[in-house]
């Protein structure tokens, strides 16, 4: 008799923290979407004012073989905008890629290339808001990044699954990795992450 009563127990209490685990998505997704909104008005007036598309021709890489080290915690300032038109997504971009910065925006991850510079920047968001679709991305589509120093245009060039013990690896040329938690559809943190890359587009291409 004890031992049902303890199971009924235990039972009972799993069951209360599966409640006030989904009790949490709701929010998380309204604040996502509330705060998200907001940086990305902010980052569209910081990058309004830039008339053209700047080539982005910088000489090569000297992180070529580093790996991507983790992000730190920074600011939910935007860096700027990321716009890929095959998935009709249009997003903030802000420095840091803890919890803070990627449950409202696109983080860049710290360590990484600076937005628009030579070597390999890495850009991080939730699988379940704006990296939701990111294994639609096909071979040959445009990335682009907008910061208040001009627009970058990539190519997408792959794309693989991981295991965040493999981390991830700098390109042999400037270009940009867009990371999420994999499987896409998955309401959690996982083992694995998903990686598009996409290399800088040479000018007038």
């Amino acid at each position: 008799m004890r031992s049902k009563k303890v199971l009924t127990v235990t039972g009972l209490l799993v069951m209360l923290a599966g409640l006030v685990w989904l009790s949490q998505i709701p929010f998380f997704f309204l604040r996502s979407d509330a705060v998200g909104g907001e940086l990305l008005a902010e980052a569209l007036d910081t990058v309004s004012g830039v008339p053209r598309e700047v080539a982005q021709t910088p000489p090569a890489s000297t992180t070529v073989g580093q790996e991507v080290g983790s992000g730190a915690d920074s600011t939910t300032s935007p860096l700027g905008v990321l716009h890929i038109p095959a998935l009709e997504l249009t997003a903030p971009i802000v420095e840091g890629t803890e919890e803070e910065q990627i449950s409202v925006a696109v983080g860049h991850l710290t360590g990484s290339a600076k937005l628009g510079t030579a070597g390999t920047a890495l850009l991080a968001a939730h699988n379940a808001t704006w990296f939701r679709h990111l294994d639609r991305l096909q071979r040959g589509d445009t990335v682009r990044v907008s910061t208040a120093e001009g627009t970058f245009s990539y190519e997408v060039t792959a794309a693989r699954v991981v295991h965040v013990r493999d981390g991830v690896f700098a390109l042999n040329e400037t270009g940009l990795v867009l990371e999420s938690c994999y499987p896409l559809d998955a309401l959690r943190a996982t083992d694995y992450r998903y990686l598009v890359y996409a290399t800088a587009k040479k000018p007038g291409a």
